[in-house]
């Protein structure tokens, strides 16, 4: 690196120097992002709240908390709750851990659905086990998933995924599923009422 001409005596030192100087910034700043990169991503704690954290995007709480209200509400072991939903109890423990992020089977999210959405019903019948075993059993027997995207409104009208029955269908359906599922009978007489034959 030469001086420019006519600049001042030392000029090419203190060029020299900054270059030098900047080379050590950048230097220093890489470092800095790496160390940042390995204590957010590599981490196995980090991992675990990255994990939980997109779990509870998905599914409105991370699994472990979804799974634990489960257990609480119908005083059942989590080695049954894996039978119920059709899911090994060794996945099941994945997903729990947050070593896993997402249910991969439809029918074992509509299963755990069902299941969550009874709690209430389980939690104030916790004394009569015949009461929460039925829950149990009706929910084990599903063997159809819902729509996961069945709750969104693409236009203002009915929810996607319920536009290929007719009214009356829609109607007999609420009407058969009202007592057990107050919530999705509601929604599919909503549907009904935005005509989606």
């Amino acid at each position: 690196m030469l001086p420019l001409a006519g600049a001042p005596p030392g000029a090419f030192l203190v060029g020299f120097g900054l270059l030098s100087f900047a080379r050590e910034i950048r230097a220093f700043v890489r470092a800095s992002l790496n160390m940042a990169a390995d204590s957010l991503v590599v981490t196995p704690a980090a991992r675990t709240a990255l994990i939980r954290e997109r779990q509870r995007e998905l599914y409105g709480a991370p699994l472990r908390t979804v799974v634990y209200r489960l257990l609480a509400d119908y005083g059942i072991s989590q080695a049954r709750l894996a039978r119920i939903i059709g899911l090994s109890p060794a996945a099941l423990s994945l997903l729990v851990s947050a070593r896993r992020v997402k249910i991969s089977n439809p029918l074992v999210h509509t299963k755990l659905m069902v299941l969550d959405q009874r709690r209430p019903k389980a939690r104030a019948q916790l004394a009569d086990r015949g009461t929460i075993e039925t829950i149990l059993t009706t929910v084990a027997r599903i063997g159809r998933p819902w729509p996961h995207h069945t709750g969104r409104h693409d236009d203002g009208g009915a929810p996607t995924g319920l536009r290929y029955a007719d009214s009356e269908e829609l109607e007999a359906a609420a009407a058969r599923i009202r007592d057990e599922f107050p919530a999705i009978a509601d929604m599919l007489r909503r549907a009904a009422d935005h005509g989606t034959a």
